[in-house]
Order: C-alpha cells, then structure tokens, then sequence
C-alpha cells in the first residue's frame, strides 16, 4: 500500500497496488515498489507483498551481492513473482551447502519466467526448487546447468495440485548426473505439461501416493525418461500419461533415454497412450520396462 500525497479538496487519496516492482540494476529497497520506484530485491519485495499480489522483476542478476537471501521463499497465499524474460531475468542462489533457490511455500504462489542457477561452487545436495505449498505453480522456468540433486522437488503439501508447465530443464555436459522433477508423497493432482527435460539421471520421478497428469512434454537424453514406482503403498499411485483417470491427452515425446523411456515398478495397471516413442510401435524394454505384477498401456 502506498500513499498519494497529492491533495485533492483537501482529501487524502490512498492508492492500493497490486503491483510490486523490482530491479537489481536500477532499484533500491528504500524505493516503494512501484513502477518508477522498483525495489532492488525480490526478498525485500516478497516481505512486504499482500496475498494476491504480483512482484514483476525486471531484467537483471537476482544473487547475495543484489542482497537477496536464500532460499527466496514466499509463505504468502496466492502471490505470484515473474520475470519479465527467463533468459534475462536470472535468480542465481547460495554458493554451498544443503540451500535451494527457491522455496514457492504459501499455497498458490507462482513463480515464472526466470533462469535459475546454483552459485559455484555446486554442492552435491542442492535442490534448485523446493516445493512447501499446496496449489504452487511453476511456469516458464529455464534451467542449463547441473542442480547436483533435483530441478523440482514436490512432496506432501508440496506436491498436492502443483503444476510445472512450459519449463526448459536442459543438461547438455552428458553426464546425467542428477534428477530433473520429482514427486514424493501426497502429490495428488500434481501436472507437468509442455516442458522439455533432457540431460538426467532420471527425467521425472513419480513415487508414491501420486495421481500425476503428464502431457505434451518431450523428455529425451536422459539415463530413465520417467521412472514410476510404489516403496510403502501398493496401490497408491495411479499417473496418467495419456488416457487414464486423469484425462491426460498424452502427446509426450519419450525417446533416446539409455536405460528406458517409462520404467514402472508398481502392482497395477498405468495408462501411456498417443505418445511418441524412440520406436514405432513402443518396444518393451526400451520404450517401457515393467517390473512387478503390473503393466502400462502405451497402444
């Protein structure tokens, strides 16, 4: 909330935005935040936004030396933080140690549009996005360099309606080292759509109690394209990738992963329909690999 000073009949006006500004070239944390007078931090504007609110960054390096501190975490509801450009706008986090860069945590937060990167040197625990609230989005999100964990990482709370669409994880060192996106827990109505993920360990990891929707994403050049699998719960974890419960159109390109495309370790049956795969038709073993009592439809 800002006040207008200007006086009018001799009246106070009060203007409330619901816009906050930010600019790591140009802002100051001691400006108000509007589009003239942009803070300097993203964790400066985050302490003071209002649920509903949305923090629009501007381009520049978002790192300690702008004073930002990590993780960037927003426990606000329903706030959404977005970049102007993902190549311009880069949230560049702690240099070591178990720290993400970024912490989306009040149920409905939305962060989208950044470059996100780990500060060198990379710890071998860091995780790029940890995710704490329900109904968190995450859209238009780039990536290109290692995590040396996860890009993504949903569980209980953090995985319930999360929603990772038009995300660019791309790892061209050719060593699949780490994971790209992982589901744990109590991620019930989690979706990951239109988004390109190559250069992992395993590209998507779907694990327990998890209901997931995946569509439209192309996911090549990994160790595992996407590996699915029960540790506690049989029964417990129905993910659709086209055709299933969830409605999935499919539509995902799974190709050229080393050691398979969908690799399903479960008890039952999971729906993967008009998908394209390195082979025409799907080959098990390659294009899918089942272990254990259940099966996958991919035609």
């Amino acid at each position: 909330m800002v006040e207008d000073t200007t006086i009018y009949d001799s009246c106070m006006v009060i203007v409330t935005f619901d816009k906050l500004f930010v600019d790591a070239v140009n802002g100051t944390d001691a400006n108000n935040g509007c589009i003239n007078l942009p803070f300097k931090s993203l964790t400066h504007a985050i302490s003071v936004v209002d649920s509903g609110e949305t923090i629009i960054a501007q381009p520049g390096v978002y790192d300690e030396a702008n004073g930002e501190d990590f993780p960037i975490e927003c426990r606000i509801q329903d706030v959404t933080i977005t970049g102007m450009d993902w190549e311009q706008c880069i949230i560049r986090g702690h240099a070591g140690g178990y720290q993400s860069v970024m912490n989306p945590a009040g149920p409905g937060t939305a962060f989208r549009k950044f470059t996100l990167e780990q500060g060198p040197p990379a710890d071998e625990s860091q995780i790029i996005v940890y995710v704490w609230g329900s109904n968190v989005r995450l859209d238009s999100l780039r990536v290109t360099e290692r995590a040396r964990y996860e890009i993504v990482r949903g569980e209980h709370a953090g995985g319930q309606d999360l929603v990772i669409e038009n995300c660019y994880f791309v790892i061209d060192d050719a060593q699949t080292l780490d994971n790209g996106i992982t589901l744990l827990d109590n991620s019930d109505g989690a979706i990951i759509r239109n988004c390109t993920i190559t250069g992992f360990n395993t590209g998507i990891q779907i694990i327990e109690d998890c209901d997931a929707l995946v569509e439209n994403c192309l996911i090549e050049g990994n160790g595992a394209g996407v590996q699915v699998r029960h540790e506690a719960a049989p029964g417990s974890l129905s993910p659709d990738f086209g055709g299933g419960a969830r409605g999935s159109v499919g539509g995902n390109i799974i190709r050229n992963n080393t050691t398979c495309g969908l690799s399903i370790e479960l008890d039952h049956t999971v729906f993967a329909l008009y998908n394209t795969w390195t082979n025409d038709p799907p080959v098990a073993g390659v294009d899918y690999c089942v272990d254990g009592t259940g099966g996958v439809i991919v035609d």
